[in-house]
Formats: C-alpha cells, sequence, structure tokens
C-alpha cells in the first residue's frame, strides 16, 4: 500500500490457472488466461476468487517509472 503501491504498475502473467478463476478490478472481472500479460492498475479494489479445485500460479512484476526514484516509494 502506500507511496509504493501508488507509483507502481503491475503486470500478471498467468502460469498455472483455471476456468473458474476470477480476477476481479473494480467493476470488471477478467478470465486471465495462461501465457498472457496483463497489466494491473493496482490503485483500483480488486481481488481474486478461486472457484476451482486447482490452486492457482502468477508471475508477478512491479514496474516503477524510470523517473521516480526507489527510495521516494520504498520510505
Amino acid at each position: 500500500g502506500g507511496k509504493y503501491k501508488d507509483k507502481t504498475h503491475r503486470l500478471h502473467i498467468p502460469i498455472i490457472t483455471n476456468d473458474q478463476v476470477k480476477f476481479c478490478i473494480g467493476d470488471t472481472v477478467l478470465k486471465m488466461e495462461t501465457g498472457v500479460l496483463y497489466e494491473v492498475n493496482n490503485k483500483i479494489e480488486h481481488c481474486v476468487i478461486n472457484d476451482g479445485t486447482e490452486g492457482r500460479i502468477n508471475l508477478m512484476m512491479d514496474i516503477i517509472p524510470k523517473h521516480i526514484y526507489p527510495s521516494d516509494i520504498l520510505c
């Protein structure tokens, strides 16, 4: 939360998922596909609902814009 969440962009790549996983961002519900890159606005309330029996694994990366110094968001 805080400065970090407000200044970074979050990327998701589903590695393992199932068709019963719903990724909710605000009023939007996504069914993320394996191997597809998604940019998530982590400033908007979001959640994941897994109604399937299989687990899920996502690779998540946070991107810090070049003009922002890491010390500006980690303190």
